[in-house]
């Protein structure tokens, strides 16, 4: 199982965001460069690179956990599956 992490707040970039997370944890932390702009368009270029991430663990046959600072993230979980 990988845990996906992702430092965000909505579209604000979070890196020092503490989540504790068991030893050994296969992590993989999910950021990407957001273009300017309104948040809404922001979060829609976040969440999608979140849901590429879900999908390439689902196709591989593995599993994920996301873990973030915001429960909107979701969306991208949700989007992967």
């Amino acid at each position: 199982m990988t845990v996906l992490r992702v430092p965000y707040h909505l579209d604000e970039h979070h890196p020092d965001l503490v989540i504790r997370l068991p030893a050994g944890a296969d992590v993989q932390e999910v950021t990407v460069d957001l273009p300017a702009g309104e948040v809404w368009a922001r979060l829609v270029h976040l969440y999608g690179h979140l849901a590429d991430a879900v999908a390439s663990q689902a196709r591989a046959g593995g599993s994920a956990v996301v873990v973030s600072g915001d429960c909107t993230v979701s969306i991208g979980l949700a989007a992967g599956l």
